[in-house]
């Protein structure tokens, strides 16, 4: 778990980022609760605040991942999907299905050519996106979010890049700026569904474990669990550069009822970002 506590600009940035989600359990039970209050532990177990997840049932699924949520993006995300490019980008390797004349006779022992993405230098694509939830979000409009989200990122490493991913808690407090998160997908790692589904697309992620975090920072506490920002690099520790920061849902609170609604939205908010057209999803 690193933590900052720096003065930018006039202003007091508090940041808590953890490697992965267990590093941010430990953190919390090795931390004292600061603030008094319990709203991670004592909020609604309605549907539409957490899906009826309690704290406990929170910190399991962020072990355990979300697989039904998992399999519900899936079975929902395959309708939306882009085809596959009938013919992926070629590659030299030591085996293959054409071979390379001029390679073969340079005596060059990668001279096969074969389909799929090269195993050298992939760009690396970082993003970390806002899971800060206004308290009038439903719960089916994060996960609407997570699932466009997801669809984005599969789109972006299946044109021959690595993604990033972080999610954050972003608020303003008591004229502070404070950001909380965990590294959801190393630039390595495959994309794991179930993972995955948890910090973006399930409420308890922001409502659960979010709120614990902001309980157990050195931040003074005001009404609330803060106000909604746009994200900046700044409320990152160490991002790479060219981080793509994403405000997630923060105060549009219809822009994600349905999938077909929040696939533009997410592809729009990632796009935006890129300053270019780097997806090109359609709802």
């Amino acid at each position: 778990m690193i933590i900052r506590d720096d003065r930018i600009d006039g202003t007091r940035y508090w940041r808590a980022m953890g490697d992965s989600l267990d590093d941010v359990q430990r953190w919390l039970r090795d931390t004292p609760n600061k603030w008094g209050t319990n709203d991670s532990r004592s909020g609604s177990l309605s549907d539409n605040w957490s899906l009826g997840v309690s704290y406990d049932r929170a910190l399991e699924l962020a072990n355990k991942g979300w697989s039904e949520g998992a399999k519900d993006l899936s079975d929902r995300l395959a309708a939306h999907m882009p085809p596959r490019d009938k013919e992926d980008s070629w590659r030299f390797d030591v085996a293959g299905e054409l071979p390379d004349i001029g390679r073969y006779l340079a005596g060059d022992p990668v001279h096969m050519r074969r389909h799929g993405h090269p195993k050298g230098h992939q760009p690396i694509i970082s993003i970390a996106v806002n899971i800060r939830l206004m308290c009038s979000v439903k719960a089916s409009a994060m996960a609407n979010y997570g699932a466009a989200l997801v669809a984005v990122i599969d789109q972006i490493e299946h044109h021959g890049k690595r993604v990033e991913l972080t999610a954050t808690f972003a608020t303003r407090q008591s004229g502070n700026r404070v950001s909380t998160g965990w590294t959801v997908k190393k630039a390595e790692d495959h994309l794991d569904l179930a993972s995955v589904a948890f910090s973006l697309a399930h409420p308890a992620a922001s409502r659960r474990i979010g709120f614990a975090m902001y309980e157990h920072s050195d931040v003074p506490t005001s009404y609330g669990y803060g106000s909604g920002l746009t994200l900046e690099e700044r409320d990152l520790i160490d991002p790479l550069p060219g981080t793509y920061c994403l405000s997630g849902l923060n105060d549009d609170t219809k822009r994600c009822l349905t999938l077909e609604d929040a696939i533009p939205f997410v592809r729009d908010q990632v796009n935006a970002a890129a300053g270019e057209e780097l997806v090109v999803l359609e709802a």
